[in-house]
């Protein structure tokens, strides 16, 4: 089967008044449609963070075979 790359886009609002130099973490899942039951692997989805006032990717990170991610 082809693994078809997956991109799941988060944005992130940040306030420049309260957020200025704070650091985050963001946890989560991810899921593709097409992988069910036990052998379903959602591993590889890339999860992109982007700052909504000036619209620049700020980091990223990959899911784990779960779909779990954490930055």
């Amino acid at each position: 089967m082809k693994h078809i790359a997956k991109t799941v886009t988060v944005l992130m609002l940040f306030l420049i008044s309260t957020a200025w130099g704070q650091t985050f973490s963001v946890s989560g899942s991810v899921t593709l449609e097409d992988q069910t039951g036990v052998s379903a692997d959602h591993s590889g989805i890339k999860i992109k963070f982007i700052n909504l006032p000036s619209l620049v990717a700020e980091d990223s990170t990959t899911s784990a075979s779960t779909g779990a991610y954490s930055i």
